[in-house]
């Protein structure tokens, strides 16, 4: 075919078990669609275990077409200029190859390229440490979208942003979102006053704009290579899989009737907001059919034990921890990060020993805080359930009140732990193509090559060989 292109719908953590869930439910959908009409494979993380199976390790990996081991990024925020220029990630390589490439909140992509002959546009991902975009027409929307972020990081917020969204509306039309779109915002707010518990679809309205105005940048240059990032689905998994598929559980894992009649539409909600997107893209190709699509994730999710968390600890204040720490908050900066985790940037590596030191007089139901560190950079996790000040000492003696050290306790609206959790296996789907549905297993490395061979790229020696039929 000449001129290739592909569009790589990156639906986090999806697995192929909520896929054919979604296709029964749904069977006239876009999503059985493209299952009844593509080449699927199970995608397995092989270095996967404990807490390194998460989504800002498991991407790179993906991306960047080498294991943890090599790539050693573990957290939102860490510089990765070194590993850049080693192991950089697949769009990188096809932008040098002169491939016209488009990236769209795809994970670790803080850093806009210096270089945007080849890329027709850049949206750094949700946690991005500023709002610049290429072009600089959707920075308002960035802004926006980090401010959404921030004040919906567990529960979710029904404050608008009010200056972001004011900037946003000046060119609101012009970088695509559509006026449909307004009208389905305007009817959840509505929805939210009759029934405010389904506040928590907001989460899936962030990708509702963002793919309006991925869209308009697909339609208007029309890239080769793209990528656009979807955590919807991922978020409602997490949260409501025990209240979806409660023959999941044993019999004794017992959760409130409301609270199962009230959530359990929510992961097929979030997979209709995902089923939209498709849907649009197929047209798209029917117009431009020199586009396959690929859907894929890093990783996937199942059921898992859970227990009630009425309170989870979260930071509030982090120039109140660090001095009650004794460290001198000028030389110390908080980053962006997706909670419970929290990131800091020492501007020493002396001031990064002394956060260390800090860090090992505070425990928490005497155990200690779970760090990170790499260069001058250092992630935490918090995140404990059911917490009192009690249970938080700082050289043994315990905290007059959690507010005291910048902490707090955040109210759980939805009241359970997560109740699906990550697991190695993730979905690969090629649309279209005339392979049957065997979903053989491969490796997560073999993604990255396989796209670049599709390019008439050659894949770097340090990468698999990649030979996925794309």
């Amino acid at each position: 075919m000449a001129n290739p292109k592909i569009i790589m719908f990156e639906l986090n953590e999806v697995p192929f078990f909520i896929f054919d869930y979604y296709r029964e439910m749904r069977p006239n959908s876009a999503i059985s669609k493209i299952l009844g009409n593509s080449a699927q494979y199970i995608t397995r993380d092989e270095e996967s275990n404990g807490n390194l199976l998460s989504p800002w390790i498991t991407w790179p990996t993906l991306h960047r077409g080498v294991g943890k081991e090599k790539h050693k990024i573990r957290d939102f925020g860490e510089n990765l200029d070194e590993v850049d220029k080693v192991y950089p990630p697949v769009w990188e390589i096809t932008a040098n190859n002169s491939i016209k490439t488009g990236v769209f909140s795809s994970l670790h992509t803080n850093k806009i390229p210096a270089d945007k002959n080849n890329f027709c546009f850049y949206v750094p991902d949700p946690f991005s440490k500023h709002t610049e975009c290429h072009p600089k027409k959707l920075n308002s929307f960035q802004s926006l979208n980090l401010a959404m972020a921030r004040k919906s990081e567990r529960n979710v917020s029904r404050k608008i942003p009010i200056k972001e969204s004011i900037a946003f509306s000046t060119n609101i039309f012009s970088s695509g979102l559509k006026f449909s779109t307004i009208v389905k915002t305007g009817k959840q707010i509505a929805h939210e006053f009759v029934k405010p518990h389904v506040k928590v679809r907001r989460r899936s309205f962030q990708t509702v704009l963002a793919f309006d105005l991925f869209l308009k940048q697909l339609q208007t240059s029309k890239p080769q290579f793209t990528t656009f990032f979807s955590n919807n689905v991922a978020s409602a998994m997490h949260r409501f899989w025990r209240a979806s598929f409660p023959e999941h559980y044993s019999k004794e894992a017992t959760a409130d009737d409301n609270w199962v009649q009230m959530y359990k539409e929510e992961i097929l909600y979030a997979m209709d907001v995902a089923n939209d997107c498709l849907g649009t893209l197929l047209e798209f190709m029917e117009l431009n059919p020199e586009y396959k699509l690929v859907i894929c994730t890093s990783m996937g999710q199942q059921a898992r034990e859970y227990e009630n968390a009425e309170n989870i600890l979260y930071l509030a204040d982090s120039s109140i921890f660090l001095k009650k720490l004794g460290l001198d908050v000028g030389s110390i900066k908080e980053l962006p990060s997706m909670k419970p985790q929290f990131n800091f940037e020492a501007d020493s590596a002396t001031n990064l020993e002394k956060l260390k030191m800090a860090f090992s007089r505070l425990k928490i139901r005497n155990k200690d805080i779970n760090y990170r560190e790499k260069q001058n950079f250092i992630s935490i996790d918090l995140g404990h359930r059911n917490i009192s000040a009690s249970d938080v000492t700082i050289d043994g003696k315990s905290v007059e009140n959690l507010e005291s050290i910048g902490f707090y306790n955040f109210k759980n609206e939805e009241k359970l732990s997560s109740t699906a959790y990550h697991i190695p296996d993730g979905s690969l789907i090629i649309y279209p193509s005339t392979q049957k549905e065997s979903r053989p297993t491969i490796d997560t490395l073999e993604i990255a090559p396989s796209i670049l061979r599709y390019f008439g790229i050659t894949p770097p020696t340090y990468m698999k060989d990649g030979n996925i039929p794309l």
